[in-house]
């Protein structure tokens, strides 16, 4: 089943950008009204998705193209993300459910810079290793954990960005982020997620 809605983001972040490397620290929760995509005979059915993810990523100079303007960097991320969710039925019948994934993912990170004050950045991520906690069968408490890898568990993630200047001190960014992934057993759950956001961000230093 397939739902649609929307929710408002709280995020906070800090960035290092050296000259041959990059860190990244992100905190972030997102609660979410959602309804199914399609109308259901048996009655009313909503759900509440809260999402919380706290990500460390490093990535180092691998190339550049276009005579400097588009930069490669390779790296890795820890990627760490509780979701819940609370489902609504009829005859005022709820279900909580939910699931937590910590995961050490390979991560590809590109730069590209169209002027002294306008940059695109685009930010690939996999998983190689992750440990997963998530329901039984049921769908319900108590759950199961496991420690897999891309085999059992699938993840893809994306976050593109568009970066302007405004100052020496404020830049601000319009943000792109698309979350999908899946595992099969014991209850096969597939989750997508995306979301848009408008960022200010302060510089250290006024560069």
């Amino acid at each position: 089943m397939s739902y649609n809605g929307s929710g408002i983001p709280i995020q906070l972040s800090y960035r290092y950008r050296g000259i041959k490397s990059r860190h990244n620290i992100c905190l972030s929760y997102t609660k979410s009204k959602l309804s199914p995509s399609t109308s259901l005979s048996y009655g009313q059915h909503s759900m509440e998705h809260y999402h919380i993810n706290l990500k460390y990523g490093y990535h180092r100079y691998f190339t550049s193209f276009l005579k400097n303007k588009v930069k490669l960097f390779l790296g890795g991320t820890w990627n760490n993300n509780l979701s819940g969710r609370k489902h609504f039925y009829y005859r005022n019948q709820s279900e909580i459910s939910g699931d937590a994934v910590s995961s050490l993912d390979l991560s590809i990170l590109s730069e590209f810079k169209m002027s002294e004050k306008n940059r695109i950045i685009d930010e690939i991520s996999i998983p190689i290793i992750a440990f997963v906690l998530r329901p039984g069968y049921s769908g319900k408490f108590p759950v199961s954990t496991e420690l897999t890898s891309i085999h059992r568990f699938i993840r893809f993630k994306n976050q593109l960005s568009y970066e302007r200047s405004l100052s020496p001190f404020f830049n601000i960014r319009f943000k792109y982020n698309f979350i999908y992934y899946q595992y099969p057993a014991p209850q096969k759950i597939k989750l997508g997620m995306d979301h848009f956001s408008i960022e200010i961000l302060f510089k250290f230093g006024g560069k």
